[in-house]
């Protein structure tokens, strides 16, 4: 996928997964770990309702993977074979985290990106009006960013959203790293030229370049 405008579903999926369950579901050393980079993190007005777990309220985050290669070097680019080409904001993955009131417990609901929704109106970037439509969901991304993502989802599920959480290829590279690596087991030696990805067989952990290529390759 280097010179392809194109995302892997399957990586996308695993990309969210990883900032769901590694920044939510991690305690003790991992937590730290994550923790040590929150200051890289950047804050976007995404429209939410905001809220913290320390008002004892149940919480929920709609986490958003993109393909966005902001951040990455052309050195990192070229070694991770990710192209060098901008093509706007795409996601296939969009997934709903709703936390209980004390933090205990966690239900994650993924949102299928063909879903045909109703896009609500919203003002472009350049400034002019665009009217309601119906497209598949991920659409929303595309056209307006976080902000029509979160109306859209609300409008179609109902539900009031709190807080946004998006990563990218550099995201997803810092986390997994940050976690000390990840776990995967592979079936079979699996070698993808487009990817980079060169892995044996069998129960190992990754790092965020190597994780990178897996989720990628198709």
């Amino acid at each position: 996928m280097a010179a392809s405008a194109r995302t892997p579903r399957r990586g996308l999926r695993i990309a969210a997964a990883a900032v769901s369950a590694g920044v939510l579901l991690t305690s003790g050393a991992s937590w730290a770990a994550v923790n040590r980079y929150a200051g890289q993190v950047t804050l976007v007005d995404a429209g939410t309702a905001g809220g913290a777990l320390e008002d004892g309220e149940p919480l929920t985050m709609l986490v958003v993977a993109s393909d966005d290669r902001a951040g990455l070097s052309k050195s990192q680019k070229r070694e991770l074979t990710l192209g060098f080409d901008d093509y706007g904001q795409h996601t296939d993955t969009m997934m709903l985290v709703h936390l209980s009131g004390d933090g205990q417990d966690i239900s994650v609901v993924s949102l299928p990106r063909d879903t045909l929704a109703t896009i609500p109106a919203w003002t472009d970037e350049d400034g002019k009006r665009r009217s309601s439509r119906e497209a598949k969901l991920n659409a929303a991304y595309s056209l307006g960013g976080p902000k029509l993502m979160v109306d859209t989802v609300e409008s179609m599920t109902g539900v009031t959203i709190d807080h946004y959480a998006e990563i990218n290829f550099a995201g997803f590279l810092t986390m997994v790293d940050a976690l000390d690596g990840v776990e995967v087991c592979l079936p079979k030696a699996t070698k993808d030229k487009n990817s980079g990805l060169d892995l044996p067989a069998g129960r190992q952990t990754v790092d965020g370049a190597q994780a990178l290529a897996y989720v990628r390759a198709r």
